[in-house]
């Protein structure tokens, strides 16, 4: 029993320890997160700023988009208008 307890609490940290970390991803507008998936990196500053009104995310490694709330849209806009050339976004990190 004591090892059977000591196993699930191991396992359990090693799952909380396994979230995934989100740096020096592609942000992409959700209007192109479909067709953006194969090669975030080629989305470019041009098409982001015309399909603003989309949203905005990342596409992770696996395929997934996940969509920033208001406040991120917000706060990367920002950045893009400043920019002159992509912006690479590195939030901390996230559970799945």
């Amino acid at each position: 029993m004591r090892k059977a307890i000591g196993m699930a609490l191991l396992l359990g940290v090693s799952a909380f320890a396994a979230a995934e970390d989100f740096n020096n991803v592609v942000v992409v507008d959700k209007a192109c997160s479909q067709k953006a998936k194969t090669n975030p990196d080629a989305h470019t500053r041009a098409c982001a700023m015309g399909c603003k009104d989309s949203g905005f995310g990342i596409v992770t490694a696996d395929g997934k988009f996940i969509k920033f709330d208001k406040a991120g849209d917000e706060k990367f806009m920002s950045q893009l208008k400043d920019s002159k050339t992509t912006i690479t976004c590195a939030p901390t990190s996230a559970a799945r």
